[in-house]
């Protein structure tokens, strides 16, 4: 079977290094044409700007660079001009200035320190290194007017050529979809750990290790989802109520592991087959979310409210709270596409009021 996710996004890519190739190009023709003094950062300032293809990054790598370069312009100007050229024993402090701004960008992984430092280190290196006094102020106002002139070059060329190619809509679908089947095989290795009585094993904890990476990728690309043109209030609200019910789900998951740690079913409770026919159901749903958004639905919610119901006067039995977590399982995701169907829902009987 072909990976369609794949494949599109192959397609998207070589439109976006299509739009960066542009993008470059009028950079490199802006400085040959008018020779504008130290041009060579205006293609630079592109080039930095497309690494990585994201429209939400490149918009927010275009803010940060704005801040970061007006900064350490300010801090490069005042440091050579008020200390550095009246005393060089100032240049013996780099080192741990460097040292700090590194450790603040590795911690807060900011680009916007990041595009400090980057400013920072040219001026002072040319003025560390050239045997000629450096005209500091023009050089320094030549990079902002050139970084700037990048940014907008950069911006206009992703707004325009191919300008939903690198849209993470499509990663963040992805990703949330293998989420919740990763979340369905984590849901299903742990049935057979309790129906055959093991403890944890290899695939397990493989599943485990790929949830939360899933995850993480999705907070990643949350970040900077608010900067795209796609970007709606819908939108914000399903993935806000995702990572509500997240913090849920990982919270029945870490419960279900506690119990296969210690105890296997116990079938004077509930049958093999019947445990068997609830869990998997279960976790075929988590496998099997794009069905269910769009209109998917099954009646389990009530069946597991029955079979709770049932083993009431057990409620100190292991296998009452592996199902007790089922069923809260199976409410978190009802609730959740019950959530996306009222929010888009909404959306189009509001598009269909202001088309009248």
């Amino acid at each position: 079977m072909r990976d369609l996710y794949l494949e599109k996004s192959r397609k998207f890519f070589l439109q976006e290094a299509v739009c960066a190739s542009v993008a470059f190009l009028i950079a490199v023709s802006v400085n040959y044409i008018f020779m504008i003094p130290h041009g060579y950062w205006i293609p630079m300032t592109v080039a930095v700007m497309f690494a990585l293809p994201g429209q939400g990054v490149i918009v927010q790598r275009s803010v940060d660079r704005i801040f970061g370069t007006v900064l350490g312009l300010l801090f490069s100007f005042f440091y050579l001009s008020l200390l550095a050229y009246a005393d060089y024993r100032w240049t013996y402090l780099l080192p741990f200035i460097f040292f700090l701004m590194y450790y603040c960008y590795y911690i807060s992984n900011n680009y916007g320190i990041m595009a400090i430092l980057m400013t920072m280190f040219v001026p002072i290196l040319m003025a560390m290194t050239s045997e000629e006094s450096m005209p500091l102020l023009p050089t320094l106002m030549a990079r902002l007017c050139n970084t700037t002139i990048g940014i907008i070059i950069a911006l206009l060329c992703e707004y325009t050529i191919f300008r939903f190619a690198s849209l993470t809509s499509r990663d963040s679908k992805h990703q949330t979809r293998e989420y919740f089947k990763t979340i369905g095989e984590v849901v299903n290795l742990c049935n057979k750990c309790f129906l055959d009585k093991k403890k944890f094993n290899k695939a397990l904890r493989a599943d485990i290790r790929k949830m939360m990476a899933n995850l993480a990728s999705l907070e990643a690309l949350y970040i900077n989802i608010k900067n795209e043109l796609d970007f709606t209030e819908s939108k914000e609200a399903i993935l806000n109520r995702f990572f509500y019910d997240n913090n849920k789900i990982a919270f029945s998951i870490r419960k279900i592991l506690a119990v296969i740690s210690h105890d296997s079913i116990d079938e004077s409770l509930i049958t093999k087959d019947e445990f068997l026919e609830i869990s998997n159901a279960i976790s075929l749903k988590y496998m099997d979310v794009i069905r269910y958004i769009y209109e998917k639905s099954d009646d389990y919610t009530e069946r597991m409210a029955t079979v709770v119901s049932s083993l009431n006067n057990k409620c100190s039995s292991p296998t009452f709270f592996y199902i007790c977590e089922l069923a809260e399982l199976n409410r978190i995701f009802d609730d959740f596409i019950n959530f996306v169907h009222e929010t888009r829902s909404s959306k189009a009987a509001l598009s269909e009021h202001y088309k009248y």
